[in-house]
């Protein structure tokens, strides 16, 4: 269902850029910037997700992106 609604309003993703990594122990968060054009017009997003590190691997925490 998500991927057919993206392909119907032709999200692209321009650009994007790790901002900031800020580590504690064994969590994590990293601040991004994303470029994105959805049906002609673009905007840019600053946000952030958090990470936790779960027997020597980093995961993604919950579920960050809100597309």
């Amino acid at each position: 269902m998500l991927k057919q609604e993206l392909k119907e309003s032709k999200f692209k993703i321009k650009d994007h850029k790790i901002l900031e990594v800020t580590k504690e122990g064994d969590r994590a968060t990293v601040a991004y910037m994303v470029k994105i054009s959805r049906n002609g017009e673009v905007e840019t997003n600053d946000d952030s997700f958090d990470l936790v590190k779960v027997h020597g691997k980093w995961y993604i925490e919950g579920n960050p992106f809100d597309l």
